[in-house]
């Protein structure tokens, strides 16, 4: 580890400065982040005051859809059953990153203390943004639904093996409409999200972009259809398909944050700092931060001699979660997919 003595004032250094910085720092796009995030006010309101403590578990209830007999004629001592509830646990992971940096770090060296510092808080948050997308992918193919209304699609390939809503890739230009029929199919309506690979993106935006004065128009089958490119695959290649992607109800999916409640009032004590800080990024998350302070020798780590460090903690609860259905291993999440 370098730390920063690379950086250390000499007579004859450089700073590198604007966009060349940008390089090192640069965050691969996590759309899937942002299509989940956005439907957070659809879920469990006020989640801040049901979940108190890092160790709550915490519940959500819907009711579920009653099923009856349908008769062919009128009766005068009709009966019928009581409805029911389900109960689901939500389920949280934590995302944390840490680093160090000391009081003195900047006396001896080229950077400022505060460029130092807002570089290892964007490479921290940069970090825990990539794992959170990597893990939203996962566990979209996780759940992606493996039963279909009607059980044979009169727009789409159905898959049985793998669960995909094959469109054949002489359809390319009606991908969009051909999927949100098969949803339609399976009785959602409205608006929908749709993350697919680049290569699959590439070939829906020249559809999209279509002008009404070309000989054809194909942007009619965006309407209520927000699409998001991810920066890689959206899952493991699958024989017999180009692209994937998953597609799911606006409003039905999505992802819920938390941080402490310390973290959210802001504690000092003697020795620790609690406090929270907006996502640089923009995607509304808010980070809990935690701070504490050590005594250091850091002469030999672009420090000095008689030094404090700093230990910083940056990091986020999230829980994802869906429209839930009583019927087995069905779910509102379609993984779908351009034939070869």
């Amino acid at each position: 580890m370098a730390y920063w003595t690379t950086s250390a004032l000499l007579a004859s250094q450089q700073r590198i400065t604007g966009r060349m910085t940008e390089a090192e720092l640069r965050m691969l796009a996590t759309p899937t982040v942002t299509a989940l995030l956005k439907n957070q006010a659809f879920l469990i309101p006020n989640i801040e005051e049901l979940k108190k403590t890092d160790s709550r578990t915490n519940s959500t209830y819907y009711l579920n859809k009653a099923s009856h007999t349908v008769g062919s004629a009128r009766a005068h001592a009709h009966t019928g059953d009581k409805g029911s509830s389900t109960k689901i646990d939500l389920s949280w992971t934590t995302y944390a990153a840490d680093f160090n940096i000391s009081l003195k770090n900047a006396d001896p060296n080229l950077f400022e203390w505060k460029e130092m510092f807002d570089n290892e808080v964007k490479s921290a948050l940069i970090d825990i943004h990539e794992e959170i997308e990597a893990d939203a992918i996962s566990w979209l193919s996780t759940y992606k639904s493996q039963v279909i209304v009607p059980s044979d699609s009169g727009v789409v390939d159905w898959d049985t093996s793998n669960y995909i809503g094959g469109v054949n890739a002489t359809d390319v230009d009606y991908f969009v409409q051909q999927v949100k029929t098969f949803m339609w199919e399976n009785k959602y309506k409205g608006e929908f999200d749709l993350i697919v690979e680049p290569g699959l993106y590439v070939k829906l935006e020249r559809a999209l972009n279509q002008g009404a004065g070309n000989a054809e128009n194909l942007g009619f089958q965006f309407d209520k259809v927000n699409i998001y490119p991810t920066s890689g695959a959206v899952a493991t290649a699958v024989t017999g398909y180009q692209a994937l992607g998953y597609i799911f109800p606006t409003g039905m999916v999505g992802a819920m944050t938390w941080i402490p409640r310390l973290n959210r009032q802001g504690t000092q004590t003697n020795l620790y700092n609690y406090d929270s800080m907006p996502d640089l990024f923009g995607t509304g998350m808010d980070f809990a931060t935690h701070v504490y302070e050590t005594g250091a020798d850091n002469s030999s780590k672009g420090g000095e001699l008689q030094d404090v460090d700093q230990e910083w903690e940056f990091s986020v609860d999230v829980s994802k979660f869906f429209a839930p259905t009583s019927t087995a291993n069905e779910y509102p999440i379609f993984k779908v997919g351009l034939k070869i």
